[in-house]
């Protein structure tokens, strides 16, 4: 198989997910042979190799369409960044007869992640667009991956912190409607740093997640923006950690999780009497189920990714 770079173009949170954790988990799940790289330093002479070249959200278009190379472009949330990577796969059919330029999401239809340039009386236009696009080029879904660190908690929480909510999200995620809608409906949960200090080389605790999940009993999903199709990494995160959550019914993500439906709410009120339920243990066989249904979900995911990187390696 063949080698596997992940592509940095820009700082962001996502690379450090998409990119540098799953490429370490890759390695040391499935084998396969990955390295991370910036753009600037692939642009140099002698630095681009052949291999498979993943694009974390932003494009590095200096490297595209080079001889021997393979391109996927991971959107993730950037569809505004879209243009050069699709204008080249539009303009060049042969790239994509050869299997040389994919791109992939968290949803290959696209419901939510469109440019915020668009006018919201053209939305409807532009994702069908987008889905026609979908519909005729090489596309893949990979959900996000729950490879924090504390993701593998064996215990729960002990009786020091019962009675604890946590809003899971970074504070700069929220908009202003919705953080002051937050705040009302939760006054007294706990928050996420907006960015916590690495701890030691490699932490990927950048948000301080882990650090979150030490200090609460119940953690909490709540309207974070306008955007129904956010993933659901925010709510399978605190179920890997071994925290129940409750996620509001708003996000599209938690009708395509079986065990989500007894976590679902659609007001504060809800919320309240589910964490009751989960507190006195009414939930406990629900949350076992859930737990289960999330872990085998994110242990299929190295797999995914190894079967899209062999169906665009070089054909031999």
């Amino acid at each position: 198989m063949a080698h596997v770079t992940f592509v940095q173009t820009s700082v962001s949170s996502s690379f450090s997910h998409r990119g540098e954790h799953v490429a370490r988990v890759l390695r040391d799940t499935v084998a396969m042979n990955t390295s991370v790289a910036s753009c600037s330093t692939l642009t140099k002479p002698g630095a681009l190799k052949p291999a498979v070249y993943i694009h974390i959200k932003h494009p590095c278009l200096a490297i595209l369409g080079r001889p021997g190379t393979r391109h996927v472009l991971d959107m993730v949330d950037g569809a505004e960044h879209l243009e050069g990577f699709d204008g080249l796969i539009a303009s060049t059919q042969s790239q994509i007869d050869e299997g040389r330029l994919w791109r992939f999401h968290l949803r290959c239809k696209v419901k939510g992640a469109l440019p915020k340039s668009i006018d919201p009386r053209n939305v409807s236009v532009a994702r069908a667009a987008q889905n026609s696009f979908c519909a005729t080029h090489p596309c893949a879904v990979i959900p996000h991956m729950a490879n924090l660190p504390c993701t593998t908690m064996a215990d729960p929480p002990s009786p020091r912190v019962h009675g604890v909510f946590g809003l899971v999200g970074a504070s700069g995620d929220t908009c202003s409607d919705t953080r002051a809608e937050r705040a009302r409906a939760f006054p007294d949960a706990l928050r996420q740093s907006q960015r916590g200090a690495p701890e030691a080389p490699g932490n990927v605790d950048t948000y301080g997640f882990c650090r979150l999940m030490d200090q609460i009993d119940v953690a909490i999903v709540w309207k974070m923006s306008n955007d129904r199709d956010k993933p659901c990494e925010r709510f399978e995160l605190p179920v890997m950690a071994n925290r129940p959550a409750i996620i509001h019914s708003f996000y599209e993500c938690a009708r395509e999780i079986e065990g989500a439906e007894p976590f679902r709410c659609n007001d504060t009120a809800c919320a309240l009497r589910t964490a009751d339920a989960i507190r006195n243990g009414a939930l406990d066989a629900a949350f076992g189920r859930l737990r289960v249904e999330v872990e085998l979900k994110n242990a299929q995911i190295p797999a995914m990714y190894r079967d899209l990187v062999s169906r665009v390696s070089p054909r031999r």
